[in-house]
């Protein structure tokens, strides 16, 4: 590695340009409406700044062509949306009925438990009292 001295180092100040050189781009450039034909049954109607085209499929044509599409599509949707909630519900109802059923299990298994505990308690004051054990 070499050290400079001291003091002797002098920048030169340079522009941007000559360490970018920018590419040159292809931008379009704006479209000349009056160097297109006019085709027959087509009229342009410009209002407020915008313009739409009347005539020969329309907007309104088009609307009107899948109004019945749409109709059946929400319909579509709806019946499937309905049908999805309905599977959940179940679903919810088919998980609680499942926990009920889980509670009421363990609830058995803690009486068997404590009945087998009392059965061992009663079995055992039975050697050393009969009769206390004749009690429980």
């Amino acid at each position: 590695m070499k050290n400079l001295p001291f003091g002797n180092i002098t920048p030169q100040a340079q522009p941007v340009s000559s360490f970018v050189q920018p590419a040159q781009r292809g931008v379009a450039s704006a479209a000349r409406p009056s160097m297109l034909s006019a085709p027959k049954g087509i009229t342009t109607q410009q209002m407020a700044g915008t313009s739409g085209v009347r005539g020969y499929g329309g907007l309104a044509e088009v609307v009107e062509a899948l109004g019945p599409l749409n109709k059946n599509l929400t319909t579509v949707y709806a019946d499937a949306y309905r049908m999805g909630a309905t599977q959940q519900i179940q679903a919810g109802y088919a998980e609680a009925a499942n926990q009920g059923a889980l509670a009421m299990r363990g609830l058995q298994e803690q009486q068997e438990a404590g009945a087998a505990d009392a059965a061992a308690d009663i079995t055992a004051l039975d050697r050393t009292d009969p009769v206390a054990a004749d009690l429980l």
